[in-house]
């Protein structure tokens, strides 16, 4: 029974009432409007009609979930995956991608006005993914053990059970195969310790060179060794096995059970050694289209000097090196750093000086700076990490952001220690998620 709700009233939870879908929200849902109040639903498109019964009732907004879909937006395809309504590893699979795109777009642009306090900001034409499917090069199944069933898979959208999974249409394929191989390995009573000990797996690929590697998080430490040898053993182009210990327990660096503990990684004709343990960018199709943005916001001449702020394996410092008087990388992560310091010296920058150290207390460092790439974690570089960098004297500044709500937060920061947004640039990196990358060029007023 649909509910009636007039004007001074709230519906209560459980209720089911008749909303129309009118825009999509950064995150996973749409939003509706239900006497004025917004109504946020999961799994619908802008343009759908939908009877949702509503879950939560606060003051501000309501929550809701599809009941049925009366009438489908043209704005919705059909699921490219059986478990997509439970799985939490993709949020907008039902989205057109071009639908995908404009609502990234449109997300990036919100956020710089209304957080941001930009009143018209120039966010330049989002890049699409050249691949809407099968472009991760690194996935994390959760292992869940339940006496002699043991499950590998995405976390439940709600809830903490661990869904199966047999294959995912985002991973690529070498992703997808190493996985199911490690499922079916902890299900035979011969691997029952590791199983049972297993927090979870990280699978990765190299599109360039096809090697592929294993992480295995341990809950506690039992011997592996077998297991990985018959990981090596039957997944093709697979170098090495790594382990480390879930939690609070975990080490600083991985210790390689088998094989190797690096892999090499391309962006364009550039190559990367690195640990397995070290992040790099999981969509290696449209990285390069990325870098190339860098590239462009960066503007070398041959003459700067350039600081590349949590700069991981050096990802833009190895692309702009050929245009800069010298690279300066800070990155906090061990690992991370000693990969960058090995790829500019196997690429002979001698120009190049990596400090292992948090950006927020890197202090002064020698010569000075004139362009500045910074590429925070989720959360953005905050108000220490800016005003960190904001002691260089840096008059460019690109800022790398995979969150459009905290790279707002820091445009404000930024503008109050006396920086311009000259254009924002959206990159789709996570085609089928909510999720967007965006490179954005600050200058010094």
């Amino acid at each position: 029974m649909v509910e009636s709700v007039t004007a001074d009233s709230l519906p209560s939870v459980g209720d089911v009432v008749e909303l129309d879908i009118a825009d999509q929200a950064y995150g996973p849902d749409s939003v509706a409007r239900l006497n004025g109040i917004a109504v946020f639903v999961p799994d619908t498109a802008p343009g759908d009609r939908v009877r949702a019964r509503i879950t939560e009732v606060h003051k501000r907004y309501l929550r809701a979930r599809v009941v049925s879909i009366l009438r489908e937006s043209s704005k919705r395809v059909p699921y490219n995956c059986p478990i997509a309504h439970q799985c939490g590893g993709c949020q907008w699979q039902y989205l057109a991608y071009d639908e995908q795109l404009r609502a990234k777009e449109r997300a990036v642009r919100d956020a710089l006005v209304r957080i941001g306090g930009w009143a018209d900001p120039d966010v330049r034409a989002i890049i699409a993914s050249p691949r809407e499917w099968r472009y991760r090069n690194k996935a994390r199944y959760w292992v869940e053990t339940a006496g002699d069933q043991r499950r590998i898979g995405y976390y439940a959208r709600s809830g903490d059970a661990v869904v199966p999974i047999e294959t995912c249409p985002l991973n690529m394929d070498g992703v997808d195969t190493t996985l199911t191989t490690v499922g079916r390995l902890i299900a035979s009573e011969t691997h029952r310790d590791v199983a049972e000990s297993l927090e979870s797996v990280i699978a990765r690929e190299s599109l360039g060179s096809g090697e592929k590697a294993v992480r295995l998080i341990l809950r506690r430490e039992v011997p592996v060794r077998a297991f990985a040898e018959a990981l090596m053993r039957e997944v093709p182009a697979l170098v090495g096995v790594t382990y480390n210990r879930a939690g609070r327990n975990a080490m600083r660096r991985d210790r390689v059970v088998v094989g190797s503990g690096t892999l090499t990684e391309y962006v364009g004709a550039l190559e990367y050694r690195v640990s397995v343990d070290s992040f790099f960018q999981i969509n290696p199709f449209a990285t390069p289209l990325l870098v190339d943005v860098v590239r462009e916001a960066a503007a070398l001449d041959g003459v700067e000097s350039v600081l590349e702020a949590y700069g991981g394996v050096g990802l833009s410092g190895v692309a702009l090196a050929e245009r800069a008087s010298r690279v300066t990388l800070v990155e906090a992560d061990r690992s991370a750093a000693n990969d960058a310091r090995r790829i500019f010296s196997k690429r002979g920058i001698d120009s190049a000086t990596v400090y292992e150290r948090s950006v927020d207390d890197m202090g002064d460092l020698p010569g000075g700076v004139d362009v500045i790439v910074c590429d925070p974690p989720r959360q953005g570089a905050g108000r220490d990490g800016i005003a960190a960098l904001n002691r260089h004297g840096a008059y460019r500044l690109v800022y790398v952001a995979c969150d459009p709500t905290a790279l707002a937060r820091d445009s404000a920061i930024l503008r109050d220690a006396g920086w311009n947004l000259h254009w924002a640039r959206p990159i789709d990196l996570f085609p089928q998620t909510y999720h967007v990358e965006t490179v954005a060029l600050f200058e010094r007023r």
